[in-house]
């Protein structure tokens, strides 16, 4: 919810916005609203990167009956990684006016719930990070292709 519809990471079809309201500490990569998408990605060397494989934010009966059916899964250059799952918890959101969830923007109490995974600050170079997670009829399917290094320096 921090970016709005137009250059949303989670809206977007190439990665062309994953460096959209980065915090700086860690590289958040997106999943999607639902439905299959390839992205390409250059991130700063040095961060970890964290991304949901299948989330929401809803009340808490929502995130009970979402986290019951939900599953989950993601590799990183082929090997797979440990998905941690975050029951119904309740989070304080800063949204932006236009955010496709949220279109309203400001600052709201709600519930999110989810399976996330991360991994450490990779190596330079390129790297696959696929994501995968569905929840009844909610699928996520994502296939990053990620270039790390310094922001438009060679590799």
């Amino acid at each position: 919810m921090s970016s709005p519809t137009d250059r949303n990471p989670v809206a977007d079809e190439d990665g062309r916005y994953c460096a959209e309201a980065q915090p700086g500490d860690v590289w958040f990569l997106a999943g999607t609203f639902g439905g299959s998408v390839t992205r390409s990605c250059r991130v700063p060397s040095g961060l970890p990167l964290a991304f949901p494989l299948v989330n929401l934010v809803a009340d808490r009966d929502g995130c009970e009956t979402f986290m019951e059916a939900a599953l989950a899964g993601a590799t990183f250059d082929g090997k797979p990684l440990k998905p941690v799952e975050y029951p119904p918890t309740e989070v304080t959101v800063h949204g932006v006016a236009g955010n496709p969830v949220h279109p309203e923007g400001g600052t709201f109490r709600t519930m999110a719930c989810g399976f996330w995974a991360q991994v450490p600050p990779p190596a330079k170079g390129r790297h696959r990070l696929t994501i995968s997670g569905y929840a009844g009829d909610f699928a996520v399917k994502v296939s990053y292709n990620l270039i790390v290094g310094p922001a438009g320096g060679d590799i």
